[in-house]
């Protein structure tokens, strides 16, 4: 498989709506997924000054992002932009059962898609979906730094949350690294195992997850992420937009380099 397959089929087919058996088995992982974003939310909050906002999610998955901030009346208009089918229509699902009339869901890649420019106020990409663009294709970060500061409106935030593979790499024997993890048991696979490999010469972090469950077919995805840090960054966003503030959560935790997660604000100034 070519690397810049890899990450457009590590979620072909995750949160597929057949592997929840019932109403409540769906319920429960909706509601799994929506206290996810309870930092998120509270961020969002602290900066909206008590007016709605059109904010664009890139690699929303099942849109539970979207959906909770329309929960909490934050929400003007919506936009969910995800590559994967399963994840679109787990999305769109959820849309329906709740009649939302707030959020527009896009099954398409973000260079796919074209939406009105200076009208947005906060574009997020978080959950390591920045880090996923440059192995895809080596022009798709400078792409969306582009794509972001037209969609925004002056003064609009683009919010990146990715993670801090310094720690990650620290703990790496001869460049490998293994983990594993019990679920929640609203998660329908029991188990998720982990297997790191960094490939100093692309900068590069590919990690193979396997999904164990004993009453669903067990699932395995690989993803490979390109290594920020935050000197690569500034370099990036250069001059296009201004960098405000570099969390380690969206608590507004101060970021050190031995943090987990990695939280960048950046302001349209003009």
């Amino acid at each position: 498989m070519k690397s810049e397959n890899v990450n457009i089929q590590a979620y072909d087919n995750v949160e597929q709506l057949k592997n929840f058996d019932d109403i409540k088995s769906i319920e429960l992982y909706r509601n799994e997924r929506l206290t996810m974003y309870k930092d998120h939310v509270s961020y969002v909050q602290s900066t909206s000054r008590d007016k709605k906002l059109n904010i664009i999610e890139i690699g929303s998955g099942s849109s539970a992002f979207l959906f909770q901030l329309d929960n909490q009346k934050l929400l003007n208009r919506g936009v969910g932009i995800e590559i994967s089918n399963s994840r679109y229509q787990f999305a769109e699902k959820w849309k329906s059962d709740l009649n939302n009339k707030s959020i527009e869901n896009i099954n398409a890649n973000f260079d796919e898609v074209n939406l009105e420019e200076n009208y947005y106020d906060v574009i997020f990409c978080i959950d390591n979906t920045f880090s996923y663009l440059q192995p895809e294709n080596k022009q798709y970060p400078n792409l969306f730094i582009e794509k972001s500061r037209n969609w925004l409106k002056r003064g609009g935030l683009l919010i990146l949350g990715m993670h801090n593979y310094n720690t990650i790499i620290e703990k790496m024997h001869d460049n490998i690294l293994y983990f594993w993890k019990r679920n929640k048991a609203s998660n329908p696979f029991d188990y998720s195992l982990y297997y790191y490999k960094y490939d100093k010469n692309e900068n590069q972090i590919t990690t193979h997850s396997k999904y164990l469950s004993k009453t669903h077919d067990n699932k395995e995805k690989k993803e490979i992420s390109f290594v920020y840090n935050i000197q690569s960054l500034t370099d990036l966003i250069d001059d296009k937009l201004k960098i405000d503030d570099i969390y380690s959560d969206f608590k507004k935790n101060q970021f050190f380099n031995d943090s987990e997660e990695m939280v960048l604000i950046c302001s349209k100034t003009s």
